[in-house]
């Protein structure tokens, strides 16, 4: 159950951090490539955010509970951090979610793209983006320390005379 749930986790993070590294690729495709106006860009990218935020708080939740898991079947090792730092980007993933991309798109349907307001709510947009993506990639890089401490209590294997119950 341990090595299940450690996989889980990993593979939580691993899409949550590259979905977010793709979107990020993507956008800065999207505004580099020529033969489209502002416009058709900013109208193309703005639909790329729903289904990445859909998709992000679905691995979220993949990880904050395979984390709990992981910590209920070996209550020691660097989990509850682990924890905590998913727990930090979920919130920015629901902040995102429920306040800042919604901000963007009013704003954008109300035909304020290149306003001032616009730019401010868009700079800021980036900035929670950007330090979902920092703690994510702050658990991604406790990831493996707290795998190989969690294999290192691991209890010790029966010898062949010994039973379940010891």
């Amino acid at each position: 159950m341990k090595t299940f749930a450690a996989t889980v986790v990993t593979l939580a993070w691993g899409l949550w951090l590259g979905g977010l590294g793709t979107l990020f690729a993507v956008l800065g495709t999207i505004f580099n490539t020529p033969g489209y106006s502002r416009s058709q860009q900013g109208d193309f990218a703005q639909r790329l955010f729903p289904v990445f935020e859909r998709m992000q708080l679905i691995l979220a939740a993949v990880a904050l509970l395979g984390t709990a898991a992981w910590w209920f079947v070996n209550r020691r090792g660097l989990k509850m951090v682990l924890f905590a730092l998913f727990a930090v980007a979920t919130c920015v993933a629901v902040a995102e979610t429920t306040i800042v991309t919604p901000r963007v798109q009013k704003l954008s349907a109300e035909g304020m793209r290149g306003t001032p307001e616009f730019e401010k709510a868009h700079h800021l947009s980036s900035r929670v983006y950007s330090s979902g993506a920092v703690v994510l990639l702050v658990a991604g890089l406790l990831l493996p320390t707290t795998i190989k401490r969690d294999g290192a209590t691991a209890s010790p294997p029966r010898t062949s005379g010994e039973t379940a119950a010891g």
